[in-house]
């Protein structure tokens, strides 16, 4: 905790004291503003000058572990963003609410509430808080510590439930991270989910000082050619490398599709195709469109019009709006393919059959003319959806 209330209730931070002024504070008595528990400073060689609780103490806002990479980080976005000329509050104790944001800014007559958030916690506590936040019209603006961001490659980043908790949309799928260290914000753009941890992401990095707040928001186009190189090369992997381990619900319709005769490998191209909205579906890509395919399309004769029905399981996402429709958004790329037509508002007519690959080359082979037949519609409207 970097302020306190001194006796008279005044806040005092510790943000740009010197030594000598530390130790004339430490002669006063100080409360943590949210349970008026006293606090004492801490200071040293190694250690961030910092209030902290008795250990007695039972706050329930008691920031038991907060290290020093966070509050470095803190500190950063702080100053960073004081500097740009922003009103910002470091540590607002809001009485109403009892809540007490990282950095509050005051910007344009509206308030954000800037959280960064190193350590994992419980989502309920996020959604608790971002609740609280919106009901008090202020805008909760969640960062993660850049120790949270898991690269698996250039364009591969890990995507746990913890992380989607954050996913915001400012033109598209995006997430946000400081790193303190590196004096760096990563902010992960165009996120389009490939398993159900996994997503491919168009990284960006911006160093501060030199870097503007708008920066951070400021609209970019998905490089088309590089994410569909990304998804032909994902989905080749996930017809021929053999996955060390399988989750339960790949292990479940994976043994489904056995007692069918089919297999992951084999399966059409139309099973494996990008929707934008997988960051909010449950199950990997192959799981859920194979599904569709299988109990909905394949059996329905040409000509039958197919409704909305059997949409996949959501994850509910607390800063990200579910925008388009993860069964709509897929069946317009069926479309796209010649498999289906739209006839209305959320129908669609089945047009031809599904073509089941007899090996492994097949279905590759598959794959690169309905990837190309989707690139180019891609370049020519400017983006994955219709």
């Amino acid at each position: 905790m970097l302020s306190a209330l001194s006796e008279s209730g005044k806040t005092v931070q510790l943000i740009g004291q010197t030594r000598e002024e530390i130790d004339q504070l430490k002669k006063e008595r100080y409360y943590c503003p949210s349970c008026k528990e006293p606090v004492l400073i801490r200071a040293g060689s190694v250690v961030i000058p910092h209030f902290a609780h008795l250990p007695n103490s039972i706050c329930p806002d008691k920031e038991g572990g907060e290290g020093t990479y966070h509050q470095t980080g803190k500190i950063h976005l702080y100053q960073w963003l004081k500097g740009q000329g922003y009103d910002v509050e470091l540590e607002a104790y809001l009485k109403d609410i009892k809540k007490r944001p990282d950095i509050l800014i005051n910007w344009k007559g509206k308030q954000i509430a800037l959280e960064f958030q190193c350590a994992t916690i419980p989502q309920e506590d996020i959604r608790t808080r971002s609740e609280a936040y919106r009901k008090k019209g202020i805008y909760p603006f969640w960062v993660l510590g850049g120790r949270q961001l898991k690269r698996q490659g250039t364009s591969t980043i890990q995507l746990h439930n913890f992380h989607r908790q954050f996913l915001y949309n400012f033109g598209n799928c995006t997430l946000f991270y400081y790193d303190p260290i590196a004096f760096q914000f990563v902010v992960a753009r165009h996120i389009q989910g490939t398993g159900s941890r996994t997503a491919f992401s168009d990284l960006r990095f911006f160093r501060l000082p030199s870097t503007g707040f708008p920066d951070l928001f400021a609209e970019s186009k998905l490089p088309l050619d590089n994410f569909w190189n990304y998804w032909e090369k994902h989905v080749f992997r996930s017809r021929t490398h053999v996955k060390p381990y399988l989750s339960k619900q790949e292990k479940l319709w994976t043994n489904v599709l056995y007692q069918q005769g089919l297999h992951r490998s084999t399966l059409p191209t139309a099973a494996f195709l990008p929707v934008s909205s997988q960051v909010h579906i449950k199950d990997p890509p192959w799981i859920w469109q194979s599904r569709y395919l299988l109990d909905i399309y394949h059996p329905a004769p040409t000509g039958t019009i197919l409704r909305k029905q059997h949409s996949p399981e959501l994850h509910d996402l607390p800063h990200h709006l579910l925008s388009p429709d993860p069964l709509v958004e897929y069946l317009d790329l069926l479309s796209r393919l010649g498999f289906t037509k739209h006839v209305a508002s959320g129908i669609y007519r089945k047009e031809r059959e599904l073509i089941f690959p007899k090996t492994v080359m097949d279905a590759l082979q598959q794959d690169k003319i309905d990837f190309q037949k989707l690139k180019s519609q891609s370049q020519k409207i400017g983006t994955l959806q219709t």
